[in-house]
């Protein structure tokens, strides 16, 4: 059986950082094979199996006898823990095995029993038992090793494989199948002043106190924000505006947010129907809910601090797509949705 391609998402940091190696693929039906499951996020240091889990890697690459296989190979290996991987792999080139995504794998004895060429982004998984509803989970994705032919051959000494953590990607992985999917995608700046775009890129917000920036546009309407230096030498958002119908204008202050519809002044608690939608504000945060889309504004605060004293004078914004867009979307963050690998008409 054939599957095509319909769409692909690569993560966006690949391939400038090697440890953000893997890609979705989006197939033109289900697959009638058994689904291997993902697992539950789980970010790094914590690691996805318990170390010294027997782990399997398939694939189609090289064997002893060949660059490549017409038969499936299935290799068994063991979940190195992350002192291993760094004590083979230096963190210099791959950073800290402690916080990279990436976990590695391999047989003590040598490690020579690996992935090999041509086995590149396929399985690293955890067996869950023969019995028919068992469904084994996916735990990596291939992603380097040592020259296998050299190992095999004796040349050089073997080293324990690397492999795309997937347990720490889930979030990406979640989001990208929303968007491969034509659910919903999201993207956001934060307090940290970052921009965190749609197809999972990450950037410094930059501008001078009092610029204005467009984050979404779309023919229907548009989102823009105001910057502002709360202390800082990085900007932040201090104000919003969202043009669709109606305006809406989102101020923050030191312990104050304030909200305005078409210029009368919204208090917190209100929740009212606007052109297209409704409007929902709370007292740090609000909600704009129009077709296809839900933007979030709200207010940083202090956990600990009980009074609005403890709410910083600046924002953070997040648009999320329900919908596929039927049109182009522009802005700092609308430019994003386009680098996904999908169509943006």
């Amino acid at each position: 059986m054939y599957f095509f391609v319909v769409a692909c998402r690569p993560h966006a940091a690949y391939p400038g950082d090697r440890n953000s190696d893997i890609a979705l693929l989006l197939l033109d039906r289900p697959s009638s094979k058994p689904v291997a499951l993902l697992p539950a996020y789980m970010a790094k240091p914590a690691m996805p199996a318990p170390v010294n889990s027997v782990v399997h890697v398939l694939g189609w690459g090289g064997t002893g006898a060949a660059m490549g296989s017409a038969v499936l190979q299935e290799g068994k290996l063991v979940l190195q823990p992350p002192a291993v991987c760094a004590k083979y792999w230096n963190d210099a080139v791959y950073g800290s095995w402690r916080s990279n995504p990436l976990i590695c794998a391999g047989k003590y004895a040598g490690y020579e029993e690996d992935a090999c060429a041509g086995d590149s982004g396929g399985p690293l998984f955890l067996k869950r038992g023969a019995a028919a509803a068992s469904r084994d989970v996916v735990m990596g994705v291939v992603n380097e090793g040592r020259e296998c032919y050299s190992v095999w051959s004796g040349d050089v000494a073997g080293k324990p494989g690397i492999y795309t953590d997937v347990a720490h990607l889930i979030p990406w992985i979640q989001d990208s199948i929303k968007v491969l999917t034509g659910g919903a995608g999201s993207a956001r700046v934060d307090a940290q002043a970052r921009v965190h775009g749609f197809d999972g890129s990450s950037s410094l917000l930059r501008g001078a106190r009092g610029q204005a920036v467009l984050l979404l546009t779309a023919p229907k309407y548009e989102l823009s924000g105001v910057l502002v230096k709360p202390g800082s030498a990085r900007a932040a958002l201090g104000a919003l505006a969202f043009h669709g119908g109606d305006s809406i204008n989102i101020n923050a202050a030191v312990g104050r947010l304030s909200v305005r519809l078409n210029g009368q002044r919204v208090p917190a608690g209100s929740k009212l129907k606007i052109k297209g939608g409704v409007l929902e504000v709370k007292a740090h945060t609000v909600a704009i809910t129009q077709p296809g889309l839900v933007i979030r504004a709200r207010q940083p605060c202090q956990k600990r601090t009980a009074s609005s004293a403890g709410c910083a004078g600046l924002l953070e914004a997040s648009a999320k797509l329900t919908a596929p867009p039927t049109s182009p979307r522009g802005g700092l963050l609308g430019r994003t949705f386009k680098a996904s690998g999908l169509s943006n008409g």
